[in-house]
């Protein structure tokens, strides 16, 4: 059984497609846990009637992470997940392909206790990150595999877009960090996972397609300087300081070096920026 926890916030027509694309796509006995925290709760009148789909309804207050740790409550209280059956998180702004689980499946039977990830690329057919390894921490580097050649690619940071493990696995690891209710969560997720000596994977054959036009705030997209302080501060960006110190503060006890780290990161920041500004004027 395979059971995909999903949080939405709007996006109705964003859903339709990915609960199509699992309809169409996955081959397995599958349970949708799709936590609805919008206040006006479209979603949960749109899929009402969808089938393997239970909805939860949240209060507009619960971000991603809170989403994706009230699905979990709901699997182990709720449900009787099995030790090897699969628990994904995913988001709503993805279409699996035919073969994207498929490929995922085949890497659980050569090593059943990792964190799976497919590749990511956008409506455009540009690639996109779906993970990255830690170079070093200060001055902060870190490499995203993109077209990499060799069957899987071993990371330090997934993304949540359709991250794979077993049930058991999520009990060793545990829920998402509740000091990191949006971005950040399920970086911190795989990087716990690491601590634990369970390793994450990108899956070369794996692939799924991103719906990227309405996304928060990243290093990707700004190209103006008032939208780079924005997302300095906004709950919606993956810049976001206040979270950036927390996700590092995790894995350092010392305030000074927490601090150093994300200034570096700050730096990684505005030099992105203004390699968008330049090839923008390009």
């Amino acid at each position: 059984m395979i059971y995909i926890i999903l949080p939405t916030h709007k996006k109705v027509s964003t859903t339709k497609l990915f609960l199509q694309s699992i309809y169409e796509n996955l081959q397995k006995k599958y349970k949708i846990i799709l936590i609805d925290d919008d206040v006006e709760h479209e979603s949960s009148r749109a899929f009402t009637s969808y089938k393997n789909v239970t909805i939860i309804k949240g209060d507009g207050n619960l971000w991603w992470g809170g989403a994706i740790n009230t699905g979990i409550d709901y699997l182990f209280t709720k449900l009787d997940p099995k030790p090897h059956d699969i628990c994904v998180f995913a988001n709503n702004d993805v279409q699996i392909t035919s073969t994207t689980y498929s490929k995922i499946a085949s890497a659980f039977k050569e090593k059943e206790s990792a964190l799976y990830h497919p590749r990511v690329f956008d409506n455009q057919g540009q690639e996109k990150s779906a993970g990255s390894k830690i170079i070093m921490w200060f001055p902060y580097i870190s490499k995203h595999p993109r077209n990499f050649t060799t069957r899987y690619v071993r990371i330090d940071m997934a993304t949540a877009r359709f991250l794979c493990f077993t049930i058991q696995t999520l009990k060793k690891i545990g829920k998402i960090n509740k000091n990191l209710p949006h971005y950040g969560g399920d970086n911190d997720f795989s990087l716990r996972a690491r601590s634990l000596g369970i390793p994450t994977f990108l899956i070369r054959e794996a692939v799924c397609t991103l719906d990227d036009r309405e996304t928060g705030l990243s290093s990707s997209n700004i190209m103006s300087f008032s939208d780079l302080w924005k997302s300095l501060i906004s709950t919606r960006s993956s810049n976001n300081l206040k979270y950036r110190y927390r996700f590092v503060r995790n894995y350092f006890h010392s305030h000074f070096i927490s601090i150093m780290i994300v200034i570096s990161m700050i730096f990684t920041i505005f030099i992105k920026y203004i390699r968008n500004k330049i090839f923008k004027i390009r």
